[in-house]
């Protein structure tokens, strides 16, 4: 997180690395791997090893028993997890247990990350108090999973009708509605592998790497210069208050986003496959899903005229999905990396600081489900299922005012304009209101 000016604080920021290593806005054919070689040079863990907290422990043998999925294990590998571990484990005393049989010794130089966790700090005091509310489950309820079966039923049925009527105003209805279960999807790939998590690579984007550029990268570090959907849009966006933007950052930008949104999906799909074909990355099952889509509809139209249905699709689907993502995180009044952060650097109030939540879904499950709502708390618990969150108002408004920290609410217009604004700060924030403690 940034010390504020335009000269970060090393030891609080991951600017200077990040500039140094000219990772910002590089490797758009292999992002997410750029992220994940960037960040483990940035911690010096030793390439065989995981760091959490002081301790380095080697994982390799536990993978394959991770309660949370192997994949989680696989991809960590050589970088601190600390923030990922405190975060995946609402009940963290079996995880800590497990941890002492595969420590292999102690790290002699300090984390990185600025962020702590302090065993009576706002965090994991809110952990403990949310574990005691959640008892033993925190997984995904009959309730989610029933709701995404219905949100992809109703996306085939409205497919179907595009696919069978040719008519373009069914492919932008079927792309807006497709917004609704990929954007539920998200539920479910921060959990271990599941079926119902597939469902985000109908989009064109791929769960497996939104795994790392949106849980392992942005849930842990948002708005701040480590989080890839901040970086990786560079140089066409920049979210940061830096006052080197230039005319094109500053004020067009706030333009030309609006029409930059309908092609982020299609874009990334090609980017995908062309890694497959020039062997930067194997091709798996659910990378398929979206050419599914476009045989079904070049079945009953033909290819020329289905693959004109795909775009509206996926045009329809990116614009609906990323207005209600990037929208939860950019407003002025939210932390972005440069800006003056709390001076008490846990964890938990770091997130506090750069989301802002929604008044008209807060609470609603099934609402908040499909419009990346209840975000605060999903942010700080990402493994509890979307219909448990509800419940864990009252224990983090309590927590809160304890702490006197508070989270920033506002309404979905506030946010939405309050985005385009900050994509032309130039001017860091001195004051961002979050916490009174010190």
């Amino acid at each position: 997180m940034g010390g504020g000016g335009s000269n970060p604080d090393p030891q609080s920021s991951y600017a200077e690395f990040r500039v140094q290593n000219s990772v910002w806005g590089k490797g758009w054919l292999d992002k997410t791997q750029e992220w994940l070689k960037g960040k483990g040079k940035d911690d010096s863990v030793p390439s065989n090893l995981w760091r959490i907290h002081d301790g380095l422990y080697d994982l390799e043998e536990f993978a394959s028993r991770h309660p949370g999925g192997e994949s989680w294990i696989r991809i960590t590998r050589g970088s601190d997890i600390t923030e990922a571990f405190e975060a995946s484990h609402v009940h963290p005393d079996v995880p800590e247990g497990l941890l002492k049989k595969y420590r292999v010794g102690e790290a002699t130089w300090p984390r990185r990350s600025p962020f702590t966790f302090h065993p009576q700090g706002f965090y994991r005091t809110l952990k403990r108090r949310v574990g005691e509310r959640l008892g033993k489950e925190n997984g995904p309820t009959w309730k989610s999973r029933l709701f995404q079966d219905l949100l992809l039923a109703a996306f085939l049925l409205a497919f179907l009708r595009a696919a069978v009527t040719g008519a373009r105003l069914w492919a932008v209805v079927t792309g807006t509605w497709l917004a609704f279960p990929v954007i539920y999807a998200h539920n479910f790939f921060h959990m271990r592998d599941n079926a119902r998590m597939y469902a985000f690579d109908l989009s064109g984007f791929s769960s497996r790497e939104w795994r790392i550029s949106h849980v392992l990268s942005h849930h842990m570090f948002p708005n701040t210069i480590l989080d890839a959907e901040i970086t990786m849009s560079y140089p066409l966006l920049d979210y940061l208050p830096r006052a080197s933007k230039g005319f094109l950052l500053k004020y067009l930008s706030r333009f030309y986003i609006n029409f930059l949104f309908p092609f982020f999906m299609p874009l990334d799909l090609v980017r995908r496959y062309l890694n497959v074909a020039v062997g930067i990355q194997p091709l798996h099952p659910e990378n398929i899903l979206p050419l599914a889509e476009l045989a079904i509809l070049a079945f009953f139209r033909g290819f020329v005229e289905g693959l004109s249905l795909w775009m509206w699709i996926h045009a329809s689907c990116s614009v609906a999905f990323l207005i209600s993502l990037t929208a939860s995180h950019h407003h002025e009044d939210i932390f972005h990396d440069g800006d003056r952060p709390s001076p008490d650097r846990d964890w938990g109030v770091g997130q506090l600081q750069a989301i802002g939540d929604r008044k008209e879904v807060m609470g609603i499950p099934w609402l908040a489900g499909i419009t990346f709502g209840d975000h605060i708390l999903h942010h700080l618990f990402p493994t509890v299922d979307a219909f448990r969150l509800p419940a864990l108002y009252p224990v983090l408004e309590e927590t809160c005012r304890e702490f006197r920290v508070q989270f920033n609410l506002f309404s979905f217009p506030e946010l939405a304009m309050g985005m385009y604004r900050q994509m032309g700060r130039t001017v860091t924030n001195p004051n961002i209101p979050i916490c009174n403690c010190k």
